[in-house]
């Protein structure tokens, strides 16, 4: 019998102890930068690559800061929750054609399309989250002016029913204007994001 209760206890330990895996923070952007983690999607198309990441908390802060102490750590995820935060990049796939040239001769056409995309992109994309639609509340557009085949977009959404982490499938719906390609679609499963690993420090 009490051989029986020991068993009992040491599956109920190593049952609790299966959670999230911890990482430090090499491993952890690691985990967070490799497509087989699910958090990035592409979508190719014929002249341009859309890449869209999912960006969890822990990784925004080691980007602004990885000498957090775990406090500062505490602080800034209090300041993000709530937030689903995306990082959409825009790729030539011409690499000498920046995206912003891409198509287009004049300056003219070339000024018309940043202040497209520093303006009124922002309108165009959107989250479908559960039975709500989310719109950004923040949006920032960054150009290499360039230099890098690639321009970015950083994108913010509050989370509904003041919930802390997404719960939901999240999909993203962004609307290309620019490039003729209609309706761009990328789903981030809640069960993929429910396996982000924890941030050591």
């Amino acid at each position: 019998m009490l051989k029986r209760i020991n068993i009992i206890i040491v599956t109920m330990i190593l049952f609790v102890g299966c959670g999230k895996s911890n990482l430090s923070k090499t491993d952890y952007i690691k985990y967070v930068q490799e497509e087989n983690s699910k958090l990035i999607r592409k979508v190719d198309l014929e002249l341009i690559q859309f890449e869209i990441s999912y960006r969890p908390h822990d990784y925004i802060i080691l980007q602004e800061n990885d000498t957090l102490s775990q406090a500062g750590l505490l602080l800034r995820k209090s300041e993000l929750a709530g937030s689903i935060n995306l990082l959409i990049k825009i790729k030539s796939k011409q690499s000498s054609i920046p995206p912003l040239k891409l198509g287009i001769e004049s300056l003219e056409a070339y000024n018309d399309r940043y202040n497209y995309f520093l303006n009124e992109a922002s309108k165009d994309l959107h989250i479908e989250y559960g039975g709500a639609i989310l719109s950004p509340s923040y949006y920032s557009f960054e150009t290499s002016y360039g230099l890098t085949p690639e321009d970015r977009i950083i994108v913010q959404f509050i989370l509904p029913n003041q919930e802390n982490e997404p719960s939901q499938n999240i999909v993203l719906k962004l609307y290309d204007r620019i490039y003729n390609n209609g309706m761009i679609k990328a789903t981030f499963l809640a069960k993929d994001l429910n396996q982000i690993p924890n941030l050591k420090l």
